[in-house]
């Protein structure tokens, strides 16, 4: 059992030991790519950018719903009239 103990002990110190160079590593490769940003920064940016490109897009669809109101007719039809799919073709 103590071996065991031991053992697990031995592990963990290893394992935090690599834990220290992988962070190191981060930050000198970080540094060396003039990046400042933490991940959970990169993931909070991403979000409000895909947020705000969201609301973009929904109001360009209510337009887009108003214009073809206006002309008794689909969305379809306004978005082939101005040369776009209502598809997001680059995801499909």
């Amino acid at each position: 059992m103590e071996q065991q103990l031991e053992r697990l002990k031995n592990e963990i110190k290893s394992l935090e030991s690599q834990y220290d160079n992988l962070r190191e590593d981060f930050s000198n490769l970080s540094a060396a790519q003039n990046l400042n940003q933490e991940a959970n920064d990169v993931k909070k940016l991403h979000i409000r950018r895909l947020k705000n490109y969201n609301d973009l897009r929904d109001i360009g669809l209510r337009l887009t719903q108003l214009i073809a109101d206006d002309k008794k007719c689909k969305m379809g039809e306004v978005f082939e009239e101005m040369g776009f799919s209502m598809l997001d073709e680059k995801y499909s």
